[in-house]
């Protein structure tokens, strides 16, 4: 019953928004695939995929990282972590080393260093939004997030920003 009443109190029309936006790249993907299906196929599993993450995430309570600031940073820590592996562990494809590669998926990592980063950066604008004023309190978050910007200098991949 908890469920049910928890999918009742979903942002409908922006799921369905997603969902037939998605639904409408497979056409496109379908109508230019010229019979080769592969690239349809693994899109609709992702689709899936992301239907049912995006209703799991829904059950996710937020108050969670609002309350555990140290939660946050052990994530944004644990992101810049993985950023960092791949320099040591990912292989180079066409000349940079961008992906993680386990068995038949590739994982991108930076994909959640930008989650972490809107967190930590919600978080710390939270916490310091009477102090806005003073330059420090400015100053500090592009500094966090300048290690994101100097990110695809050092890994080559340009359309990450």
């Amino acid at each position: 019953m908890r469920i049910i009443g928890h999918l009742k109190k979903l942002d409908w029309p922006l799921a369905l928004s997603v969902i037939s936006l998605s639904l409408i790249g497979l056409v496109f993907i379908h109508s230019s695939s010229g019979g080769d299906f592969l690239n349809f196929k693994k899109q609709v599993v992702f689709l899936s995929l992301g239907i049912f993450l995006m209703v799991l995430v829904s059950f996710f309570d937020y108050r969670i990282l609002r309350e555990n600031p140290y939660l946050i940073l052990f994530i944004y820590l644990l992101c810049v972590l993985a950023l960092i592996g791949l320099f040591f562990f990912a292989p180079e494809i066409r000349g940079t080393r961008s992906w993680y590669k386990l068995g038949p998926v590739s994982i991108d990592p930076i994909e959640f260093a930008k989650i972490a980063l809107i967190i930590i950066l919600a978080k710390y604008f939270s916490m310091r939004h009477v102090e806005m004023y003073r330059f420090w309190f400015v100053f500090f978050p592009d500094s966090i997030f300048s290690f994101r910007l100097s990110w695809p200098f050092c890994s080559q991949t340009w359309g990450r920003l």
